[in-house]
């Protein structure tokens, strides 16, 4: 898993930093160097809102896809983010798991006879970089719901993974 990293990168002392490339700074940021370190007051920056899909079904593509162990189990998994091609949703993005605990190995197997068929052909190596990277590219359709989970927004959830549309705009890219 990759971690944060703080990087001292090379700053010219005599450059004011709040007034550095403002015009690249969002409305209302400031940016000040002192001895303390780096400050940034977001005070007057508008939240990043997003806006759910509407339940339905969406032509996707895998965009990423990462290997990991989940946080509350421990379980292998596959982290993807979807692409979706659907003209009004066009580049809007979804995220799903493949999990490979016992109990998400039937839905996990229903995906990846969607996405990836070959892969079911004998045993493959989850953790394998070139095995998940061979996912990356593959076109499906999803089946989208908004769901709520106790502690968080509602937020899009991947329910079932569907052959991709035979229609080449989608397919083409």
């Amino acid at each position: 898993m990759a971690r944060a990293k703080v990087q001292e990168a090379e700053v010219d002392e005599n450059e004011d930093m709040d007034t550095a490339g403002d015009e690249q700074l969002p409305a209302g940021a400031m940016f000040e160097n002192n001895e303390d370190g780096l400050l940034v007051d977001l005070s007057q920056v508008e939240e990043m809102k997003f806006e759910l899909l509407p339940k339905g079904n969406y032509d996707v593509i895998i965009e990423d896809a990462e290997f990991s162990l989940s946080k509350s189990s421990s379980k292998p998994m596959w982290s993807l983010r979807l692409n979706v091609l659907n003209e009004e949703y066009k580049n809007r993005k979804l995220f799903a798991i493949l999990s490979f605990s016992e109990k998400a190995l039937p839905g996990t197997k229903s995906a990846l006879l969607v996405i990836s068929p070959e892969l079911l052909n004998g045993p493959f190596r989850m953790n394998d970089p070139e095995v998940v990277s061979s996912i990356i590219g593959k076109f499906a359709k999803v089946r989208v719901a908004i769901e709520k989970s106790e502690g968080y927004d509602e937020q899009n959830r991947v329910k079932r993974w569907l052959q991709p549309s035979s229609d080449s705009a989608f397919i083409s890219g």
